[in-house]
C-alpha cells in the first residue's frame, strides 16, 4: 500500500532537513571557509536618510536599514514580517488597514493623520486627514527586489514635511542596470497551523536596451492563508490575504552627468475577512473557540495603489539638481458587520423609523475611500566639496479624496445583508489637501572630524471638506469647509568623530501632522476645525565600528515632546476631532552586530521606550496624566544568528535564527464608565531558516513562530465605531489581533 505524506507533513520534514543540513556538513570546514573567516566584517549600507548619499555609521540620528538581500533571506516581504527587526519600530494591523508607530508617538490604533510618514524613493504615499484613509492604511508594499528599507527614528519634518511626526518609513527601489542582463525567479509554499495553505511568486527581469538605457519590471503574486474561523456560519480561514502587482522602471543615462528615471507601480492587496478573534476583556479568554470570530455577515476589503513617478538627476557641476513628479491613485474598500455593538440599535430603527417587518436586525456599512494625489519635488544640493554642504528644495501637492460610507440592515435569523431593499443612509466626505513647501539645510565642517547642520521648513496648506448626507444622515448635510494653516519645522545637529570609525552626535529636530475642517456631525455644535500636531525630538547618539570592522555598534538615547494631540473625541454624544493634551515619549535604543568568524553574523537590537501623556486629554477620551500612550511596549528586543559557508565545490549551506521579544503594551484609552483599560501580556517569538545555494539557485526552509505562541499584538472594543457612539464602551467583546501562528514553508529562487 502506497503512504502519502499530506502537505503540512511533507513541509516540516524537509524543513526540519534543511534546518539540520548546514550543522552536519559544518565538519567539512574548507580551507576557502578559513579564508573567508579572516576578512570578515559587518557590513554597511549606503543610505540616503538625509536626502544623499552616506553609511549607515556617519547619520546624525537613529536609523536602521534592512537590505533587499537581507528581506529576501529571511522570507521578509511584508511590514509584518520584518518591523520586529527594527528597534522601536511597531505595527497594529486592525480593520484591514496598517498603521506603523515610531518610539510611541501615537494616541490610538486609527489616529486622525499616520504618525509616520511612507515615502517610495522621492516620493510620501500618504493621505492627510481622517477622511482620506490615511490615518490607518499605510502602504504595505511587497518588498521582492527592494534595494533597501530605511526606518528613521524621530521627527524628519525638515527634509520629508507632513506626517513625520515620529520617524519615517523609505522604500528605496532598485535602479534598472544597462550593464547587463539578469533575471530572477522566486516561487515558495507555505501553510499555516491552525489554518490554510498559501503560495508565493515572485519574478523580476533587467534588460539592458542599450548602452545607456535599461529596463527593470517586477512581478509577484502572493497567497497568504488564513487561520480564523467562523462556526456561525460554517466558514474556515477567513482571513486569508493576497498581495499582488508589480514595478517597471525605465532608466536613460545618456551622460554621466544626466539621468532620467520612469517608474511605475501596482498592488492589489485583498483579503476575505477581518483577522480579529473575539475575546473576553482584561481576560482575553476565547469568546467561541481559539481563532475564532462570529458575525452575521463576510468583512471583505480591498486596497489598491497605483503610482507614476519621473524623477531627473543632473550633476550642473557646482551643484546637483534633483526633480521628482508623481501622480498616485489610491482606493480602501472595507465592510464591517458593527451588529455586536448596535444590534438593539438597529431593530428599533429599521422597524420603528424605517418601516421595515418585525426584527431582529444587525447593522452593516461599507466604507470606501478612494484618492488621487499630484506630488512634485525639486532640489538642489552642493557637490561635496569643500567644508560646506547645502541643500535647497521646494515642494508642492495637491491631494484629492472622497470617503463614501453607507448602511444596510442585516436580517439577522437569515444572516442576509439587505442590500435590494431601500439604504438607509449613507454620507459622502470629499476633502482636498494642498500644501506648498520650500526648505534649506546647511553643514558646516569646522574641521575634518567636527560639524554642525542646521535646516528649517515653511509649510503652507489648504484644506477643503464637505459632508453630504442621505437616509437618516441626511441632516448630516453641510456645506464645503475650509482651513488654512501654515507650519515651520526645524532641525540642527553636531557630530564629533573621535576616531576614524567613531562618533558620538547630538540631534534637535521637529516634525508635524496637518490639522483640518472638522466632522460636524448631525446638529451638534462642535469646532469648525482642529489644529495641527507637532514633536520636538532631543537626541545624543553613539556608532562605532570596532575590531577591524568586525563589531558595529549603535546607541541613542533621546525625548520627544507631543503637543496639541489630534484625538476623536465625543462632543454631545457624537464622535467628533479635536486637539487635547501633551504626551512625552523618553528612551534609548540599541544596535550590537558582530561578525566573530567568516560567515557567521550575531546581533541583538532594542528599545526603551516611555511614553506617557504628560496632561489629560479630553473626558470623553479617558486619558489622563501619566497615563501610557496606547501600542508601544516599554520594553522591546531581538536578537539573530545567521551562518553561511561553503560546502562541497560551489554548493554552500546556511541558516539563521531570529528571536523577539515584545513587552506588555495597553490599548485604546477608555472613557469613564467603560470599563478597565485593555492591558496586553507581552510575547516572544522565535523563526528559523536554513537552505542550500549555489550562484544560480537557492533551497529555503523555514519555521515561524516555532512554538506556535497565541501572541495577540492589538485589542479593540466591537462595540465601538465612529458612526455612533455605542452605549456599551470598553466593556462589550473585544476583537483581538494575533500573530500569524506557527507558518512552515519552502522557497525556491533561480537566478539568469
Amino acid at each position: 500500500m502506497k503512504t502519502y505524506l499530506k502537505p503540512k507533513t511533507l513541509l516540516l520534514s524537509t524543513a526540519v532537513g534543511l534546518l539540520l543540513l548546514p550543522g552536519a556538513q559544518a565538519r567539512a570546514e574548507t580551507a576557502a571557509g578559513d579564508g573567508a573567516a579572516r576578512s570578515a566584517t559587518v557590513e554597511e549600507l549606503i543610505v540616503t536618510a538625509q536626502k544623499r548619499e552616506e553609511t549607515t555609521l556617519t547619520v546624525p540620528m537613529g536609523l536602521t536599514a534592512l537590505s533587499g538581500e537581507q528581506l529576501e533571506r529571511q522570507q521578509s516581504y511584508r511590514l509584518e514580517d520584518f518591523v520586529a527587526k527594527v528597534p522601536g519600530l511597531n505595527l497594529t494591523e486592525t480593520m484591514g488597514g496598517t498603521q506603523l508607530v515610531v518610539r510611541g508617538i501615537a494616541a490610538s490604533y486609527a489616529s486622525i493623520n499616520a504618525p509616520v510618514a511612507t515615502y517610495i524613493d522621492e516620493t510620501p504615499l500618504v493621505g492627510i486627514g481622517p477622511f482620506s484613509g490615511g490615518s490607518s492604511n499605510t502602504p504595505n508594499l511587497d518588498a521582492f527586489d527592494i534595494k533597501r528599507i530605511e526606518v528613521l527614528k524621530g521627527p524628519q519634518g525638515t527634509l520629508y514635511g507632513a506626517n513625520a511626526l515620529g520617524g519615517l518609513f523609505k522604500y528605496v527601489t532598485n535602479a534598472p542596470d544597462p550593464a547587463g542582463f539578469a533575471a530572477k525567479v522566486q516561487a515558495g509554499v507555505s501553510t499555516v497551523d491552525h489554518g490554510g495553505d498559501g503560495y508565493n511568486l515572485h519574478g523580476m527581469i533587467n534588460v539592458p536596451l542599450a548602452d545607456d538605457l535599461a529596463f527593470r519590471l517586477v512581478g509577484y503574486d502572493n497567497e497568504y492563508p488564513g487561520y480564523i474561523d467562523d462556526p456561525s456560519r460554517g466558514l474556515k480561514n477567513i482571513n486569508d490575504n493576497r498581495f499582488a502587482g508589480g514595478r517597471a522602471s525605465l532608466l536613460w543615462t545618456p551622460t554621466t552627468a544626466f539621468s532620467l528615471r520612469l517608474n511605475a507601480f501596482y498592488q492589489k492587496h485583498t483579503w476575505g475577512d477581518l483577522g480579529g478573534e473575539d475575546v473576553a476583556p482584561s481576560t482575553f479568554t476565547p469568546i467561541h473557540c481559539n481563532y475564532c470570530q462570529e458575525r452575521l455577515a463576510s468583512q471583505p476589503g480591498r486596497n489598491e495603489l497605483q503610482y507614476y513617478n519621473a524623477t531627473i538627476n543632473w550633476d550642473l557641476g557646482p551643484a546637483k539638481l534633483m526633480t521628482s513628479s508623481t501622480y498616485y491613485k489610491s482606493s480602501f474598500l472595507q465592510d464591517r458587520d458593527l451588529s455586536i455593538g448596535y444590534g438593539n440599535i438597529a431593530t428599533f430603527l429599521f422597524t420603528n423609523l424605517f418601516g421595515f417587518p418585525p426584527g431582529p436586525y444587525g447593522f452593516w456599512a461599507g466604507q470606501d475611500y478612494h484618492g488621487d494625489s499630484w506630488v512634485h519635488e525639486a532640489r538642489l544640493s552642493s557637490n561635496g566639496e569643500g567644508p560646506l554642504e547645502w541643500q535647497a528644495g521646494a515642494y508642492y501637492t495637491d491631494k484629492k479624496a472622497t470617503n463614501f460610507q453607507v448602511y444596510h440592515p442585516i436580517f439577522v435569523p437569515t444572516k442576509t445583508v439587505l442590500f435590494n431593499d431601500s439604504t438607509i443612509g449613507t454620507e459622502t466626505l470629499p476633502t482636498t489637501y494642498k500644501e506648498i513647501a520650500g526648505y534649506a539645510n546647511v553643514d558646516y565642517h569646522i574641521t575634518p572630524t567636527f560639524d554642525v547642520a542646521v535646516g528649517g521648513r515653511y509649510s503652507h496648506q489648504r484644506q477643503t471638506f464637505e459632508q453630504i448626507g442621505t437616509g437618516y444622515d441626511a441632516s448630516a448635510t453641510l456645506p464645503e469647509a475650509s482651513m488654512k494653516d501654515e507650519v515651520f519645522t526645524y532641525s540642527g545637529d553636531a557630530r564629533w568623530r573621535f576616531t576614524p570609525d567613531s562618533m558620538v552626535y547630538a540631534r534637535i529636530a521637529s516634525g508635524f501632522v496637518p490639522g483640518g475642517p472638522n466632522d460636524q456631525g448631525f446638529t451638534v455644535p462642535v469646532p469648525p476645525t482642529f489644529g495641527s500636531s507637532t514633536t520636538v525630538n532631543y537626541e545624543l547618539g553613539l556608532k562605532s565600528s570596532l575590531l577591524d570592522k568586525r563589531l558595529s555598534v549603535e546607541f541613542s538615547l533621546f525625548e520627544i515632546d507631543w503637543k496639541k494631540i489630534q484625538l476623536a473625541a465625543v462632543v454631545g454624544g457624537y464622535s467628533s476631532l479635536t486637539n487635547g493634551g501633551t504626551a512625552k515619549s523618553q528612551g534609548f535604543e540599541w544596535d550590537f552586530t558582530y561578525v566573530p568568524v567568516g560567515g557567521l553574523t550575531l546581533d541583538f537590537n532594542g528599545a526603551y521606550t516611555k511614553a506617557r501623556l504628560t496632561e489629560d486629554v479630553p473626558a470623553s477620551v479617558g486619558g489622563l496624566k501619566g497615563d501610557r500612550l496606547p501600542i508601544t511596549p516599554e520594553w522591546q528586543a531581538s536578537a539573530s544568528a545567521s551562518y553561511e559557508r561553503p560546502l562541497v565545490g560551489d554548493l554552500s549551506g546556511f541558516a539563521g535564527v531570529n528571536w523577539h521579544f515584545t513587552g506588555s503594551r495597553y490599548g485604546e484609552f477608555e472613557e469613564p464608565g467603560a470599563g478597565p483599560r485593555q492591558k496586553l501580556r507581552s510575547y516572544q517569538i522565535v523563526d528559523l531558516r536554513a537552505g542550500i545555494e549555489t550562484q544560480r539557485w537557492t533551497l529555503a526552509a523555514y519555521v515561524k513562530n516555532v512554538a506556535d505562541s497565541h501572541a495577540i499584538t492589538y485589542v479593540t472594543d466591537e462595540t465601538r465605531s465612529g458612526l455612533l457612539v455605542s452605549p456599551y464602551g470598553g466593556n462589550g467583546p473585544q476583537s483581538a489581533f494575533i500573530v500569524t501562528p506557527r507558518t512552515i514553508g519552502l522557497e525556491f529562487t533561480a537566478n539568469f
